[in-house]
């Protein structure tokens, strides 16, 4: 640690700070912004969360840099020199870098919220550099006023179109912007109270019969509009009519996103689609729309594509070009050379910053929606159209196998050790932790059983039922469930899935060969559905329940027997569980004592083993177990993971939604009216 110190402590390394920190930070700027605009488009398809980490803390740095970098040019501003002169030209290139690039405006859903906050964060950088300018403008050397002040410009546009891009993607813009205008609310006064009280009055005067009847008004019958015409996109060859879909079903229903509710014709709209396409068309259209919800949420894309997006693009390359040739005709004697060298560096990289926010714009879904043709370079939009837009991986994570890591015994018998054995615990995690592509069959079991059910629900009543059903609808259909409804609806969410993943586990070990795959399949959901309750509890809060103290109970009675018997292997720990005599239920011969799970799971291994075709009722009921976590996550969860290499769950919840079996689908009720007549 001295030896730190006294590195840190020498007065040459504090001269040269002194001497080239403000051009360490503007060049820091400015590669963070090129890395930026290179790297920011793979969030969305990244498999490795190191690489989403690396592009979240290069966007947070680039936050930091602009104010820390303007606070030293102000202050080497107080010595009036031609140099301190030259750092007021940097001061809006600055500002221009704070704007971010086309392919990135935000990093997450919440940040989208606090538009306003960054609105204060521009307002005080303006004042900074506006100071900053003044002194500039007060010097002898005020000809270098002129092109700052066209930066200065340039970077206040940006700014002001990462703002607005921002504001267009918060929640309560796409709940108002996604709902017809026949779905909104609608101030209804009633029929003139005073005129019809007039009449009745009249005619009791006049000592006529009279009575009151009721009848019932059908809800209004939805109509198109503006804003969901429902007239879809010409059939096209290859993927290119896939795309149109695609944007066609995110402007209708991207209120999916936010939250809205949809009426039973809407619902009748994307289910008659959906439940006619190929699973393969299915998942590329849902995948491009998930596409195009990131790029509306955290990316200029919306912006950009509007005439004033076209507009702020002209005029910044235009006055980048200008400020650049006065510079260049400027005299540039008395500046050191070096300073000369970053302002051509920071003048060229605007210029490359803003040609590659051009071509990314270009090679993007939307121009080819916005400009509706693929004339213009056929190869490249066939490649744009067919490109990968997410991880399409699932993430895998074993209860089984994170029980066979043992605790280093030097660290559990120290004192005070509690808070490394929890760090300990959450590295076995992330060791234990597996990520694979996501194999076709996958796909086609999920799209093939949601389509069965939503073929059966032709109502929003029946839909609901089906969507509320969380493995006992399976056992219904296979006359089970009064077999092993214990493991399912009569117990919490979390639990259940616990015990299904054992359960599946261990028939896996025993009899993994299935007609179809049904028993890989099961193994993949299985371990996925763990990772998503243990790495992502967030997707899984609104149904998980009380499942954190039964894991940890769950996995050291795992360890407590593996480790008495010495059990190193995977395929050993199973033998060793199913060895286990179970005649007896768990819960009788120890009690409450302990929430595990284990060999309750063992029973229902046992109780599976005995079915005639165990995979495929297994298969139901996990994708039954899949559907309900989908479909309960609240929509600002599913938004937060589409710039983070996406899920698995979000494409089934959106993929249920379109096959009308979501929660955002609701009945219209009868309206009541009253009558007074005549009696004849």
């Amino acid at each position: 640690m001295s030896a730190v110190k006294n590195i840190i402590g020498r007065p040459e390394i504090g001269k040269f700070w002194n001497a080239w920190d403000i051009q360490i930070f503007v060049l820091l700027s400015l590669s963070l912004q090129g890395f930026l605009v290179l790297s920011a488009s793979y969030r969305k398809r990244a498999t490795k969360k190191w690489v989403v980490t690396l592009i979240s803390l290069a966007y947070f740095l680039a936050e930091w840099v602009t104010p820390y970098g303007l606070g030293l040019i102000s202050n080497r501003q107080q010595i009036t020199t031609a140099t301190a002169n030259l750092y007021a030209l940097w001061a809006p290139f600055l500002l221009f870098h704070l704007s971010g690039p086309d392919n990135i405006s935000s990093l997450s859903h919440r940040e989208n919220e606090e538009s306003t906050k960054q609105l204060v964060q521009l307002v005080s950088q303006f004042i900074a550099i506006f100071f900053i300018l003044q002194r500039s403008f007060q010097s002898t050397d005020a000809l270098i006023f002129l092109p700052a002040i066209l930066v200065f410009y340039v970077g206040l546009l940006k700014n002001a179109e990462r703002i607005g891009a921002q504001n267009f993607a918060r929640q309560n813009k796409w709940k108002n912007s996604s709902v017809p205008t026949t779905q909104k609310m609608e101030r209804n006064p009633g029929p003139d109270y005073e005129k019809l009280s007039g009449a009745h009055l009249a005619m009791r005067e006049a000592h006529l019969p009279m009575e009151v009847r009721s009848f019932q008004m059908p809800p209004k019958k939805f109509k198109a509009s503006s804003e969901c015409d429902h007239h879809l996109p010409d059939e096209e060859e290859g993927d290119k009519s896939l795309l149109k879909f695609a944007h066609f079903f995110f402007k209708n229903f991207k209120g999916f996103m936010g939250g809205t509710s949809f009426s039973p014709e809407q619902r009748q709209f994307t289910r008659h689609f959906f439940l006619k396409r190929s699973v393969d068309d299915v998942f590329k259209i849902v995948e491009m729309e998930l596409s195009i919800m990131h790029d509306a949420l955290h990316t200029k894309a919306v912006a950009a594509q509007r005439k004033i997006g076209s507009i702020i693009r002209v005029s910044s390359a235009s006055s980048i070009l200008v400020a650049s040739l006065l510079f260049f005709l400027h005299d540039k004697g008395r500046f050191l050379k070096i300073d000369v060298i970053i302002t051509y560096v920071l003048i060229f990289g605007a210029i490359v910053l803003e040609i590659l926010s051009l071509l990314m714009l270009r090679l993007s879904d939307w121009y080819l929606i916005a400009y509706k043709q693929y004339n213009w370079a056929k190869c490249i939009a066939a490649a744009i159209v067919n490109q990968r837009r997410w991880s399409e991986s699932v993430s895998k994570f074993n209860i089984i196998s994170y029980s066979l890591h043992k605790n280093p015994t030097v660290i559990s018998k120290l004192p005070c050790a509690q808070p490394y054995m929890e760090l300990l615990s959450a590295f076995r995690i992330i060791q234990t932790t597996t990520s694979d592509s996501t194999p076709k069959s996958v796909r086609y079991k999920i799209f093939k059983e949601l389509k069965m059910k939503s073929e059966i629900a032709e109502n929003i009543d029946t839909a609901t039922k089906i969507c509320s059903q969380r493995g006992d609808w399976a056992l219904m259909q296979s006359s089970c469930y009064s077999q092993f409804k214990w493991s399912l609806g009569e117990i919490e969410y979390g639990k259940s899935l616990l015990l299904w993943h054992i359960a599946t586990d261990l028939c896996f070990y025993r009899c993994r060969s299935s007609p179809e795959d049904f028993s890989e399949f099961c193994k993949t959901i299985s371990d996925y559905m763990l990772y998503l309750l243990v790495k992502k509890p967030t997707m899984m809060v609104s149904v998980a329940g009380y499942w954190l103290q039964v894991f940890w109970d769950t996995s050291e009675e795992a360890k407590r027997l593996v480790h008495m018997r010495s059990i190193g292997d995977h395929s050993e720990a199973c033998k060793a569980i199913l060895s286990v005599d179970t005649e007896f239920e768990p819960a009788v011969l120890k009690g409450d004592a302990s929430e595990s799970v284990l060999f309750d799971a063992c029973r229902l291994a046992k109780q599976l083993m005995e079915k005639k075709e165990p995979w495929k009722l297994m298969s139901k009921v996990w994708i039954e177990l899949l559907g309900y976590a989908a479909v309960n996550c609240e929509a600002n969860v599913h938004a937060q993971q589409l710039s983070q290499g996406g899920e698995l769950l979000t494409f089934v919840w959106l993929m249920m939604n379109h096959l009308g079996l979501g929660m955002q689908f609701h009945d219209k009720p009868a309206r009541t009216r009253y009558k007074v007549v005549v009696k004849k």
